[in-house]
């Protein structure tokens, strides 16, 4: 009888064992899931950031097709035969579109380009 109390118990202990784990595991995945919304929801209002500057920066319909063309990646040649301009015309554009975004840097347009490329989707 002490064998078979011995034996009851530890499959208990197991019984238990798995439920206290199973139910870390549904506490893991719940903070996983709560993670990755914060993240959603912190990449949304990044966007939505530089949606407000594009709009505040008042780009000409060419200047936001020359930029949705630097996400595409692009050179200013390639840009300049898509779009049926002197490739001249496209650097003028592209110099305007870093002052009025007051982008100093290329990485610092390609957020901008990223964002209007998805407004776009």
């Amino acid at each position: 009888m002490e064998g078979q109390t011995a034996v009851i118990l530890g499959q208990f202990a197991v019984l238990i064992a798995t439920i206290v784990f199973l139910y870390l595991i549904h506490l893991l995945r719940e903070a996983r899931m709560k993670l990755i919304e914060k993240r959603e929801n912190e990449i949304d209002q990044k966007f939505e950031e530089l949606f407000k500057k594009i709009e505040e920066a008042k780009l000409s319909k060419e200047e936001k097709k020359v930029l949705q063309k630097i996400n595409d990646g692009l050179s200013y040649k390639e840009i300049a035969d898509q779009l049926n301009k002197s490739l001249d015309t496209v650097k003028k554009q592209m110099t305007s579109i870093h002052k009025k975004l007051k982008a100093n840097k290329s990485i610092e347009l390609m957020k901008y380009a990223i964002a209007l490329n998805e407004k776009k989707k």
